[in-house]
């Protein structure tokens, strides 16, 4: 419009300039249809063969998991049985804490939730130092597992940090595969940490000092 239309406290030139301002408007818009329209996948035999396989898979993983449901029974376990050293939540929280007091925090972000993940990415190593550096642990003792749910679970420990501290804290674990969803045993999948520092860290029960 620069040099063809000036003089534009006159009403006729600003109503063109107007007009034209809503044109270029309307073409936006209209291009960005074009372009979103054209990103998306065109319907083919293959795409609906792929979606059609999709909703089949899913179907199959609802069927699968109600399944595992119906069998499922509430448990704690506590030390001296074979079941609680031998259940995953055990050795998973072993495998934590251990990195844990080794300073690992990269192995420790490894077995955090996937939405953790998600939301730092490669910054999740970092952010788990952030949360646990503060707090060095310098033992540790695993009091009882408790499957609370299908594919939850919560695990009772006294952590022994630097200075004599000791605090006895609740970890809370989550069964995930591969897609981020929560499933039961047997279905394939792992437990993971549910990243809730202020729970179990800043808010753990202070212990007498042995």
């Amino acid at each position: 419009m620069y040099g063809s239309i000036l003089n534009y406290d006159n009403i006729t030139v600003a109503t063109k300039a107007f007009n034209r301002l809503l044109a270029v408007a309307d073409w936006a818009v209209a291009r960005e249809k074009e372009q979103r329209h054209q990103a998306e996948e065109p319907v083919t035999r293959s795409s609906v063969g792929r979606q059609l396989k999709e909703t089949l898979g899913a179907i199959r993983e609802q069927a699968e998991a109600d399944r595992a449901n119906k069998h499922w029974k509430r448990a704690e376990y506590r030390p001296g049985s074979e079941e609680f050293t031998g259940h995953p939540l055990y050795k998973q929280t072993h495998e934590l804490l251990t990195c844990w007091k080794r300073h690992n925090y990269g192995s420790l972000s490894g077995l955090m939730t996937h939405d953790l993940h998600n939301k730092y990415g490669k910054s999740v190593r970092s952010e788990i130092r952030r949360a646990f550096e503060p707090f060095p642990l310098d033992d540790f003792e695993i009091c009882a597992v408790r499957h609370d749910m299908e594919a939850t679970g919560t695990v009772l420990a006294v952590l022994a940090h630097s200075g004599g501290k000791r605090v006895s804290a609740e970890l809370r674990w989550v069964r995930e595969n591969a897609p981020a969803r929560p499933c039961p045993e047997p279905m394939p999948g792992q437990w993971r940490l549910v990243f809730q520092p202020r729970v179990f860290l800043d808010r753990a029960n202070s212990l007498p000092a042995e």
